[in-house]
């Protein structure tokens, strides 16, 4: 038997739900550990029995988090954590937007997550279209590797051209622009993309693997070029709507903090948490995390992209 706390606002601004095991109920003694993902096993929930406006206090755990268990028959739980999302986005945007953003997120939440519903199949069929596609596993990654710091468009022309070329000379030509396609390739860093690249693809022409798996394996894999946002990425070409991880580049990251993403760049717990929530916004809505995510880009952009070259494999001229 288990016990649902729906969370109902984080310090952050981002709600979630969070599923426990049934506590061994003793008020003020009693504990137990939530199985959610976004929590440490070291975690621990304490029940108390002093009331007050907001709840009672019920949590002491690694995190110095505080956790507010509300004391109505719905078990609605407030949830508070110091992460340091909270404090950047006050800084980033100041009080007033922050608190303006803060303010206006359930109504866009109401907003991406009815678009994404509305279009649930169709979603679903694109991810499902790439994970099924000829499109190799390792040429997958390699379209992650090069939209990486990169405009999209670009990165894709990049990624077409690349098809087949392995000499280091001319793989710069294309990031640079040194070719008949002139500018539709440049993506720039051209020594360190093709140092990469062929790193992938050695790795690839070793063992026949492509060093991409699930979250688990996110946290012990380091790959030159792919950082969390591109590895997940990758893995979400990869296993389409089987895939367990979400993609929070620049964009996902301004819809979710409001401000531009590349500055929440190398914080592996403020990732996470804000992975959590995309993943439990789909979950909400019954959708694969991948489609949900690709439904949101779209409603962000305000344009539906098949991106169908990722399942329609062809050679391009260079």
């Amino acid at each position: 038997m288990s016990t649902e706390f729906t969370i109902i606002r984080i310090l952050d601004g981002i709600d979630f739900v969070l599923k426990a095991e049934q506590l061994p109920w003793s008020p003020g003694k009693g504990w137990q550990r939530p199985s959610h993902p976004g929590h440490n096993p070291k975690d621990r929930i304490y029940v108390g029995t002093k009331k007050a406006p907001l709840g009672v206090p019920v949590y002491v755990g690694d995190r110095e988090g505080k956790y507010w268990l509300q004391t109505d028959a719905k078990k609605i739980a407030l949830i508070q954590t110091k992460t340091g999302i909270e404090s950047r986005m006050r800084k980033k945007l100041g009080e007033e937007a922050f608190e303006s953003f803060i303010s206006g997120w359930d109504e866009r939440r109401e907003k991406r997550q009815g678009y994404a519903k509305q279009n649930l199949d169709q979603y679903e069929t694109f991810v499902e279209n790439v994970r099924e596609s000829d499109v190799p596993d390792i040429r997958k990654a390699e379209f992650a590797l090069l939209s990486a710091r990169a405009d999209f468009t670009k990165s894709t022309v990049a990624w077409q051209m690349t098809d087949g070329v392995d000499d280091p000379n001319e793989l710069e030509a294309i990031f640079l622009g040194k070719t008949s396609r002139g500018k539709d390739s440049t993506i720039g860093l051209p020594i360190m993309r093709t140092a990469n690249l062929r790193l992938l693809r050695n790795k690839n022409k070793e063992d026949g693997t492509v060093p991409i798996g699930n979250r688990e394996a996110r946290q012990s894999t380091k790959f030159p070029g792919l950082g969390l946002p591109k590895y997940s990425f990758a893995a979400c070409l990869i296993e389409g709507s089987k895939s367990e991880i979400v993609c929070l580049d620049t964009h996902m990251m301004q819809i979710y903090t409001g401000y531009d993403g590349k500055q929440m760049a190398g914080s592996k717990a403020m990732y996470e948490q804000l992975e959590n929530h995309a993943l439990m916004e789909a979950k909400q809505i019954g959708m694969s995390p991948f489609a949900y995510q690709w439904a949101v880009w779209d409603h962000k952009r305000g344009k539906q992209e098949k991106h169908d070259f990722l399942w329609t494999p062809r050679k391009h001229a260079r």
